[in-house]
């Protein structure tokens, strides 16, 4: 007879019922659904249905204007505690009540809407975010934008605690700042307030002048994570940014497409990185292995995850099943054996991130290849992953290559 000890732990209803209601995160008509359904599931499904909102466009499913946030909060008081994640717009007018919601277990904000260097911009909202961006619950911040004065940027930030740790510049630029071409006198950091832990260039021009400035709020010197993908251009602040930075980064993203471009992003100058976030076309993966020969054994690199468009990407979305063998398969083979050459003790995981189309499954790509790209002449038995797998098979062998979907 099986003992006490021996049975699993047995879930208690409101468990069960959080995990069961967790799976409809995505559908906010079925969490609606179930919030009137019952009284044991209604704090449930609340806690979802407002734990994300939006203050920015009509057209977002869980935006809500402050007005009608404020009625909703005056009558249950309670949901104020579940708003963990909010999106601004700047340019709305009908934002600048935010700062008087009480939303003060807020962690993560987006702030949106400046176009054309932000001309018609609402200083009361901004006024409003300011606030809000300096709650001492706000831990994360994403920005995008055009912004034509660089003190706009400071002004956002003026209030901000250190607590924040993360900040996202998306798509986001900054004019008025004065280059010094040569890089032969950088801008001097001043001792600031808020000191950055994680710091993320997405798509974005400018940026790492600005954070040099002597405005600036943030202190950059102690980061630990950076990511410089699909930044618009990696020019001599964003090197110079990697330089004062690199003897604190555990996490680094970059391109593969930047890296050639000198050795400012070369991963063997960044002796306390761990993970390697790395966009590369398929076709590049080959060039990564070069760009890691001075790395040596003593380094501690555990995890190393590739971002790839792969089989979605020219030519590879039209070929044929022959030709992906023809041309794509020696070069992943090449790859595979150059990466397990390569001394890297500490290496437990490499993930290549496969891009999937509408359509495919979600989770580990076992979608087959023939619904990702419905007319190429791809057997339907094959699979990305199993592609994958059979053409990288020291990294199979040595129980490191893992292929998801994103």
């Amino acid at each position: 007879m099986e003992s006490a000890s021996d049975s699993p732990p047995s879930l208690q209803i409101p468990e069960l019922l959080e995990k069961i209601v967790a799976f409809l995160d995505d559908d906010r008509a079925a969490l609606r659904a179930c919030a009137s359904s019952s009284r044991m599931i209604t704090f449930v499904a609340q806690r979802l249905l407002f734990r994300s909102i939006s203050f920015s466009g009509k057209q977002n499913e869980n935006y809500i204007s402050p007005r009608r946030l404020r009625t909703i909060l005056a009558d249950s008081p309670h949901l104020a505690r579940y708003i963990r994640r909010i999106s601004i717009n700047l340019n709305n007018k009908s934002n600048a009540d935010i700062a008087r919601l009480g939303l003060t277990h807020v962690e993560d904000i987006r702030v949106s809407g400046i176009a054309g260097g932000g001309r018609n911009l609402h200083k009361p909202t901004l006024e409003a975010v300011r606030r809000v961006i300096g709650l001492e619950s706000i831990r994360s911040v994403q920005v995008d934008g055009s912004y034509r004065d660089p003190r706009l940027l400071g002004r956002l930030f003026g209030e901000c605690t250190p607590n924040l740790g993360e900040v996202e510049f998306y798509m986001c630029g900054v004019k008025g700042i004065q280059y010094d071409e040569d890089l032969a006198n950088p801008p001097a950091v001043k001792t600031v307030r808020t000191q950055l832990t994680s710091l993320r260039l997405l798509d974005s021009s400018r940026m790492a002048a600005w954070l040099m400035e002597r405005e600036c709020p943030f202190d950059i010197s102690q980061l630990v994570d950076v990511d410089v993908t699909g930044s618009i251009e990696i020019d001599g602040y964003t090197h110079l940014l990697l330089e004062r930075t690199r003897p604190t980064i555990q996490r680094l993203g970059f391109s593969m497409l930047d890296i050639e471009q000198g050795p400012y992003l070369n991963p063997t100058r960044f002796p306390s990185v761990t993970h390697l976030t790395v966009e590369s076309p398929m076709d590049y993966l080959p060039k990564f292995p070069p760009a890691m020969a001075g790395v040596d054994s003593h380094n501690i690199i555990c995890e190393i995850v590739f971002t790839s468009r792969g089989f979605d990407e020219r030519p590879w979305a039209s070929a044929t099943e022959q030709e992906w063998a023809q041309e794509l398969a020696p070069m992943l083979r090449e790859f595979d054996a150059a990466l397990a050459a390569l001394p890297l003790p500490e290496l437990k995981r490499v993930e290549i991130q496969v891009q999937q189309k509408t359509g495919d499954n979600g989770g580990e790509v076992d979608a087959e290849v023939s619904q990702t790209a419905a007319h190429t002449n791809i057997s339907a038995r094959r699979t990305k992953a199993s592609l994958l797998k059979e053409w990288l098979p020291i990294l199979v062998s040595r129980g490191l290559l893992v292929v998801t979907s994103y």
